[in-house]
């Protein structure tokens, strides 16, 4: 029997971003663009040959996105309820492991049994971000009954993927259902337990860790650091756009990621453009994560700004010509989110629109779905402003 993965996507708490945040989990928000952090848990295990996945999250729009994302996988996706599981989506039949539980009165997905069934050996993922050469511990491994890998940051030991032989199916399951997984690890950490190397670790807290971690992707010391994992190890994942970037006659691009299916007429340098954005030519963008969706019109100055995604349908840019957002230096305090806001960039929300020739300062925050009536024609917003 062959492996399996399964990837335990805490509800880890990520209030410290604001709209990015909203209506989404931790696992959801995107790293350099194109990719969410879910993605990066998936491909490490991918890489290896590895098709069976079981992800345990308690956010059901996982889902819609891995079924698109990851396609030509065997995705089973469950919900760990008050240490129960139950069955969310599978494009795998499994439903004779779907059982009726007295004691709870509902049906639930015997795991334990499927796991048993069908794999020899389970690797479990705790959900941190992380990127690494799983190859050279994966063969090591697999001679093993249980074998731990843990990353460094600074001082701090992450524990962060296992390999599981049938032995200790039971064990982690429980570990998983009671919350109990650090108890696990002090158990067995002593036992071939492996420090991985060259890795990628991508922690933030807060919406000034974002920032800066996504922009830290483009550094150029970073990128030839990492060059082995990066150009030996691709991310699989199928974008749901299929049309390539395109840099129209006036676009220019330095040191940035520009998305699929994305259109650039203006200048885009040391920013991340994720998949399907227009930017309309004279534009000039610097600093900057600009989500999915985003229509940018011409002659706008975007520089240090988080926007977030746009998905209304509408016929003209969503940031209107003329608009200037964010800026260079120090902005004034805001008093609303001290601190989360205060590190000297702009923040605008899902599907904002912002009229022709609005000012929007550094350290300001337009949050997701404001109403466009407040946000007239040429309006400046300060700093310490939130709507």
């Amino acid at each position: 029997m062959k492996e399996c993965v399964i990837i335990t996507l805490p509800p880890i708490s990520i209030d410290n971003l604001l709209c990015l945040s909203e209506d989404r989990s931790f696992h959801e928000i995107y790293v350099g663009g194109r990719f969410k952090i879910v993605d990066w848990l998936i491909g490490n295990f991918e890489r290896l040959g590895i098709e069976d996945f079981v992800i345990i999250t308690n956010n059901r729009s996982i889902e819609s996105h891995i079924s698109i994302a990851w396609q030509d996988l065997k995705v089973l996706v469950i919900v760990n309820k008050k240490g129960f599981f139950k069955f969310e989506f599978s494009n795998f039949s499994v439903s004779q492991y779907i059982v009726q539980d007295l004691n709870l009165g509902d049906s639930v997905f015997d795991l334990e049994n499927f796991l048993y069934q069908n794999y020899r050996k389970v690797l479990w993922s705790l959900g941190y971000p992380i990127w690494f050469p799983l190859e050279d511990y994966f063969q090591e491994l697999k001679n093993f009954s249980i074998g731990l890998l843990y990353s460094k940051l600074g001082s701090s030991q992450y524990y962060h993927t296992f390999i599981l032989s049938q032995r200790y199916f039971s064990e982690a399951l429980e570990a998983i259902r009671n919350e109990t997984v650090n108890t696990f690890i002090q158990t067995y950490k002593s036992n071939n337990s492996y420090e991985t190397k060259y890795f990628l670790f991508f922690p933030f807290s807060n919406l000034k860790e974002y920032f800066k971690m996504n922009l830290s992707i483009l550094d150029q010391k970073v990128i030839n650091e990492f060059e082995t994992v990066f150009g030996k190890y691709p991310i699989r994942s199928k974008s749901q756009f299929f049309s390539p970037a395109v840099i129209g006659r006036n676009g220019r691009f330095v040191n940035s990621l520009i998305g699929d299916n994305s259109f650039v007429d203006g200048v885009i340098e040391n920013s991340i453009v994720c998949p399907n954005v227009r930017i309309e030519k004279d534009t000039k963008v610097r600093n900057a994560i600009i989500y999915p969706g985003n229509w940018i019109g011409k002659n706008v100055e975007i520089n240090n700004v988080i926007i977030d995604e746009f998905n209304l349908v509408y016929k003209f840019p969503n940031i209107a010509d003329d608009c200037v957002l964010g800026g260079k230096g120090l902005g004034a305090p805001n008093t609303r989110y001290p601190s989360v806001m205060n590190f000297d960039a702009t923040l605008i929300g899902k599907n904002v629109i912002l009229p022709k020739k609005v000012q929007v300062s550094l350290n300001a925050y337009i949050p997701s779905n404001t109403d466009v009536t407040k946000l007239k024609l040429g309006r400046y917003i300060k700093s310490s402003t939130v709507f």
